[in-house]
């Protein structure tokens, strides 16, 4: 019933029905726990005062427990609802951090495969999606970054990989130090090689260049993205890249002159031109637009 409409949905949570519900989260039958917990996250899923209902039960306290039942649909069911209850607000992702934490997020992506992880995966990218950017950089702390990296690693469907990096971006698109933790985790390599998979379907390549290019432009340490500056790279990237890089040399005219020379010199010859002629213009827009500001 909750699957299908808000309407049914509200009926059920109009008839007291989720404190009965939570409830049987304790019930020692894994098939009755698991259409439980798939109808908790269906009711949460179709509107915010129904994931307020949600967690305004006993609900969240005994998701931990769920996350780590011997049943993986359980488990997986219960990662759902905090999904759908992440989704809908900051306050809701809050409440996760504060009730279930992060690191029972971390345990059970790293404990689980294949499709079963997906929910977690996700919910870690609709908390740091929030733009309450602690609620990242406490994920980060428990490793969330080091989890979704072995997702993107391992995984080998695109679905998977693609939600992972799809999270990675949300996490580096904070700051410079959600960023440079990414990067000296070896994430943007990692994304850098998905996308340039020939095998990656098309919206894991999209997710992949979107969250490399959110993390480039945050990152503020010019050693973690410079030697990604090779040849080979996606023409989009490698302008970020050289952006960035531009950004955070000294203010000397001269010396980002050098460091275009320079970083680019061991590009090979039939895709230099092109490369070097972005790069220049990145270099001319920059002096254009620094004059304009002195007028």
């Amino acid at each position: 019933m909750s699957r299908h409409s808000k309407e049914l949905a509200r009926n059920i949570v109009n008839e007291g029905g989720i404190p009965a519900l939570a409830r049987l989260l304790s019930h020692p039958d894994p098939l009755l726990k698991r259409q439980v917990c798939a109808c908790l996250a269906y009711i949460a899923g179709h509107a915010i005062e129904l994931a307020d209902a949600v967690v305004s039960s006993d609900v969240l306290h005994k998701i931990p427990g769920c996350l780590k039942d011997v049943d993986i649909k359980v488990r997986m069911n219960a990662a759902c609802i905090l999904r759908e209850v992440a989704r809908t607000s900051v306050r809701h992702a809050n409440l996760i951090m504060l009730i279930v934490g992060p690191a029972a997020i971390v345990d059970f992506i790293s404990n689980c495969t294949g499709d079963a992880r997906l929910p977690g995966i996700t919910t870690l990218g609709f908390i740091a999606k929030h733009d309450e950017e602690t609620l990242a950089k406490d994920c980060i702390k428990e490793n969330a970054h080091i989890a979704l990296k072995d997702a993107l690693t391992h995984e080998t469907q695109d679905k998977i990989k693609e939600k992972a990096a799809w999270a990675l971006g949300k996490f580096g698109k904070h700051s410079a130090d959600h960023a440079n933790v990414l990067a000296e985790a070896g994430i943007l390599e990692k994304l850098l090689e998905v996308f340039a998979l020939h095998d990656s379907s098309a919206g894991l390549k999209e997710k992949a260049k979107k969250a490399l290019m959110k993390i480039i432009q945050k990152c503020n340490k010019i050693q973690l993205i410079e030697p990604l500056i090779r040849n080979g790279v996606d023409l989009d990237v490698l302008t970020c890249l050289v952006e960035q890089c531009y950004q955070l040399l000294p203010i000397s005219l001269e010396s980002k002159k050098y460091f275009l020379q320079l970083s680019l010199i061991h590009i090979s010859e039939p895709t230099r031109q092109a490369e070097i002629s972005y790069a220049v213009f990145c270099l001319k827009k920059k002096k254009k637009k620094k004059k304009n500001n002195k007028k």
